[in-house]
């Protein structure tokens, strides 16, 4: 399952279903704002804007390399079953999530102790409470979730045969990009290299220490208040 094949069937829901036939703004986070690219790329006459928050066109390498160590170690478990996981077996759900809170916040926000912002009064304490936050997740779907971040790529498609290049500038809808400077999934530098290829994007850097968490709601509120006077001021215009 692709990002392309998401937005296909988001696509069939919306048009078909609902009978939608503008859309001011595709809009998305992380995954899913690597699905607001391809909303822009495969239905221009529909989507009028697009903003990808802490997102890419394509997932970069070092982003596939980290994604591939989660699921290397998952592999490697106990009760892995060949990939009919459904309990997390002992001790996985621990490793994964400190796999995972390791690129998620930045080292800026560990040096400042921001675990305590998140009311933990260590980081070790705020590790567990989010071990507590997956316990409920089924590991093999987070397993698969993994895999259509891995090989999200706007290109990636019968339409653009693997041609990143085509397919940007083939996004004609007003873009705005909006990575975080500490965000170690999704780097500036990527989102540079998209918005140059793209007709009428623009990219605005969320300057903070939350890493990717600057982009997911509800984390840092002045990064919330940022996003939204941004994004107001982009649908306004």
């Amino acid at each position: 399952m692709t990002a392309y094949d998401n937005v296909r069937a988001q696509h069939r829901l919306l048009a078909e279903h609902f009978g939608v036939t503008r859309i001011q703004l595709a809009i998305g986070y992380s995954m899913s704002g690597q699905q607001a690219f391809h909303w822009g790329v495969h239905y221009p006459d529909l989507v009028q804007r697009i903003c990808s928050i802490c997102g890419s066109a394509k997932t970069a390498t070092h982003n596939w390399v980290y994604l591939s160590a989660l699921q290397s170690v998952m592999e490697a478990a106990d009760g892995w079953n060949e990939g009919e996981c459904r309990m997390w077996p002992p001790g996985l759900l621990r490793a994964v999530m400190r796999i995972a809170m390791t690129m998620l916040l930045s080292q800026d926000w560990y040096r400042v102790e921001g675990f305590k912002l998140a009311g933990a009064s260590s980081a070790e304490e705020f590790l567990i409470g989010g071990e507590a936050m997956l316990a409920d997740w089924t590991p093999m779907d987070i397993y698969h979730q993994l895999s259509t971040w891995m090989v999200a790529d706007v290109s990636a498609n019968p339409v653009f045969n693997g041609d990143l290049d085509e397919a940007l500038s083939a996004i004609h809808a007003r873009a705005l990009v909006m990575p975080c400077d500490t965000d170690m999934y999704f780097r500036v530098e990527d989102n540079e290299f998209e918005v140059a290829k793209m007709p009428n994007a623009e990219l605005t850097v969320i300057h903070s220490m939350w890493g990717h968490a600057a982009g997911f709601p509800g984390q840092s509120p002045e990064d919330d208040l940022f996003v939204d006077n941004v994004v107001k001021e982009f649908l306004a215009n």
